[in-house]
């Protein structure tokens, strides 16, 4: 049964510097525990940016990872891509989209961000009910209260 984290972050603009640097430290994190991850984008911009600000974002840290479009053999453990699947077989999706990926279920773990703004609350409430619906174990995480 897929498992669905939501977290409640604290800023407003997911398009923002500040919200690529959490979704670097989030990526980092899940990585540093052998986690494969799929980050799925709404776009080839939002993919592109977020694939430079990988290798940019921390001079001590090494996120070994290609945009899906991207023919690098092996493919390393952290791709990103938008519009279809992966290449290859990940244990972790990072929707960065306001849908439900089609192919969500192929991961164990699938993490939605949710900014700090009226309307994209509203939407992550309809992304909730979907996936309770199609029967997944949902966690919510308010990381507003941790400051």
């Amino acid at each position: 049964m897929p498992v669905v984290d939501f977290y409640m972050l604290t800023f407003e603009d997911m398009q923002s510097h500040e919200a690529g640097l959490y979704c670097c430290d989030w990526i980092e994190q899940r990585f540093s525990k052998g986690h494969r991850i799929y980050i799925h984008t709404s776009s080839k911009t939002q993919a592109e940016t977020l694939d430079e600000l990988l290798w940019t974002f921390r001079e001590t840290s090494f996120l070994p990872h290609t945009l899906c479009y991207e023919e690098l053999k092996p493919i390393p453990p952290i791709q990103i891509g938008y519009g279809k699947p992966p290449q290859i077989t990940h244990d972790t999706l990072l929707n960065l989209t306001d849908e439900i990926p089609a192919f969500f279920g192929q991961f164990h773990t699938t993490a939605q961000f949710v900014p700090n703004q009226e309307d994209k609350v509203a939407l992550a409430r309809e992304l909730y009910r979907s996936y309770r619906a199609q029967g997944c174990v949902l966690n919510y995480y308010d990381l507003r209260k941790a400051q």
